[in-house]
């Protein structure tokens, strides 16, 4: 038996409970609704089936509580479309964080023993990406281009840093 989350109404008159209420958006993706308490509050999930390996995979959508009530399955409907898409694509069921994703970028170029540039990243990434913990602890799912423009005008009011140029071992290579 199928229940209604997409209305407002049809949320409200919904039982609480621990597991979500399921609405098919195509075969094998589901949107989901948790609703944990009294009134119009719940949680939206998105659910989507692997075809190669059989699992169910689960992504955490939020609960859209900034936005009025009758728009919040459209959004959570559209945040797990968009979701779906990455998966459909090839993308990464693991969530990461931008900072996580930082970490994983320097490490790539230690590994790849680019040492200058791995002691460069990681002196730039500390100074400027972990001192945001908002923007560093963001899934990068959720990142918006209004949380990077903020991040980007906090960097342009952060004082610069005096270089000692007589300690730079960088040389340059000719052609």
């Amino acid at each position: 038996m199928a229940t209604k989350i997409d209305t407002v109404t049809a949320r409200e008159k919904l039982k609480i409970r621990r597991e979500p209420y399921w609405h098919r958006i195509e075969k094998g993706a589901f949107l989901g609704y948790r609703k944990m308490m009294t009134g119009p509050g719940g949680s939206w999930i998105a659910r989507y089936l692997d075809d190669d390996t059989g699992k169910q995979n689960y992504n955490a959508l939020g609960d859209f509580s900034d936005m009025p009530d009758h728009h919040r399955f459209d959004l959570a409907k559209k945040a797990a479309e968009g979701w779906f898409k990455h998966r459909n694509e090839g993308g990464s069921a693991e969530v990461i964080t931008v900072g996580e994703a930082c970490q994983r970028y320097v490490q790539k170029q230690a590994d790849e023993n680019k040492v200058d540039a791995e002691k460069d990243l990681d002196r730039r990434f500390k100074r400027w990406m972990f001192s945001d913990k908002k923007l560093s602890d963001t899934p990068l799912t959720k990142l918006t281009q209004g949380m990077v423009n903020d991040w980007r005008v906090k960097l342009t009011k952060t004082p610069a840093l005096l270089q000692d140029k007589t300690q730079t071992t960088t040389k340059l290579k000719s052609p």
